[in-house]
């Protein structure tokens, strides 16, 4: 998803974090912690329509779709963000 993005308009957001070899080290491990974490990702399949159980997914499709229509190509590594973002903030109120 970086390398698109350094390919694209928006390159100048994308080198921000690319630019400094310790945010580059940072981003790694962060990745790699999230790896090996208890922290549970939700599904992406949508069970019924219940809008109390399938939040995550209509938040993370309503935020991709308008990321892809602003940023195009781009937008795949802010939705990869956007979906770790819900799921950790998600954590706390998990059931079970």
């Amino acid at each position: 998803g970086i390398v698109l993005g350094l390919n694209s308009s928006y390159a100048a957001w994308f080198e921000v974090v690319t630019a400094s070899p310790s945010a580059v080290i940072v981003m790694v491990l962060v990745l790699s912690a999230l790896l090996v974490s208890p922290v549970p990702m939700f599904s992406l399949k949508i069970k019924g329509f219940s809008i109390r159980n399938t939040w995550q997914q209509y938040l993370l499709v309503i935020l991709a779709v308008v990321a892809m229509i602003i940023m195009s190509s781009a937008s795949l590594a802010p939705i990869i963000l956007i979906y770790i973002i819900i799921s950790i903030v998600n954590w706390p109120f998990k059931e079970g």
